[in-house]
């Protein structure tokens, strides 16, 4: 197992365990001392109920005994009461008993003799939802999970690349120390975002756009009935993207059908919503080309840029991609791809 792994496991583990189980017994002690406040209550109450009826129930007051009940079942506090003789024969009841309510029950005396009784549900308040205990149980899964089995994801992210790619090792050392260490390549994450018009070509032949973009490692995910939202993660993200955004473009020229092409790719930032809509806005007026909002850089050499001009953007340096190395290879994928 690599350095940079281990150590990962080590740093990280411990903490996120106490962590989960630091808020399981706060949650567990906040709720028992929840429920022993509501006990005290619903205690009282019906402590304090059977000493104010005692008079009425001697007096065989029934309809104040009715109007009294009905009164305490309005309280948000109380789901039900009713009101029992020294004979268990029901004198006045209000409101309806909840399985989600507590039972209390107190005799009422009256010069030492039982005349009757009280019962009375009040409703419980569970303020912690035990199910939300496990939103927690499965953050700590899922990150234990990635630093098990994927920690270049995490390297990626410690050790973030800005200028081409870089290879570095699992644990943090050169190419020339990790003879004995898996090597990766880490780069920014990139985002291309493709618009199709009409919107009933994209029905017709999202297949072969899917694997287009599949073909480049992407992953694609649909927002509007004309708009493809395609990341991609691994090795050379912005080339890839470069690659499969000028292979989709080659598929609308090469399909049949008057259909329209507009790309946008940018580097993946955190507001990735707003990033979103601000790379869809730029597909929306490209008319036909493949634009690069960020990032064009780590083409180097490798593709034809050439600086982006419209009335309606203000971005001074947004470039378009008119070409990449391999230009002829993706004529051939494009004819193979409408050919399926």
């Amino acid at each position: 197992m690599p350095k940079f792994k281990r150590l990962l496991q080590l740093v990280a583990g411990p903490p996120l365990f106490i962590g989960l189980l630091v808020f399981v017994i706060l949650s567990t002690d906040f709720e028992k001392r929840i429920q022993g406040q509501q006990r005290q209550f619903g205690q009282a109450t019906v402590a304090q109920l059977s000493d104010f009826l005692v008079p009425y129930v001697v007096a065989g007051d029934v309809l104040s005994l009715n109007v009294i009940s009905a009164k305490m079942s309005q309280q948000d506090q109380v789901i039900s009461i009713a009101i029992f003789d020294d004979k268990d024969q029901l004198l006045a009841q209000s409101g309806s008993e909840s399985k989600d309510g507590s039972i209390f029950r107190d005799e009422m005396t009256f010069q030492g003799s039982a005349i009757g009784y009280v019962k009375i549900a009040v409703p419980e308040a569970r303020i912690v939802n035990q199910g939300f205990l496990i939103l927690p149980l499965l953050l700590v899964i899922s990150l234990v999970g990635l630093i098990r089995f994927r920690p270049d994801l995490i390297v990626a992210w410690l050790f973030p690349v800005t200028e081409g790619n870089a290879t570095i090792s699992l644990d943090g050392t050169n190419k020339s120390d990790a003879d004995e260490n898996q090597i990766i390549t880490a780069g920014p994450e990139c985002m291309l975002v493709v618009r199709i018009r009409p919107s009933h070509h994209l029905a017709r032949h999202f297949d072969r756009f899917f694997s287009a973009a599949e073909k480049f490692n992407g992953i694609v995910e649909q927002t509007t009935p004309e708009e493809l939202v395609i990341h991609f993660d691994r090795d050379n993200p912005m080339y890839e993207a470069a690659s499969a955004g000028l292979l989709i473009r080659q598929l609308t020229e090469t399909l049949q059908g008057n259909m329209t092409f507009g790309g946008t790719i940018d580097i993946a930032s955190g507001d990735s919503n707003e990033q979103r809509k601000a790379a869809s806005y730029l597909a929306s007026i490209s008319e036909g080309d493949l634009l690069v909002v960020n990032g064009e850089s780590l083409l180097a050499d490798r593709a034809a840029l050439q600086t982006f001009h419209h009335p309606m953007v203000a971005y001074g340096d947004l470039q378009r991609i008119l070409e990449i190395d391999h230009q002829q290879q993706l004529k051939q994928d494009a004819e193979a791809i409408a050919n399926q």
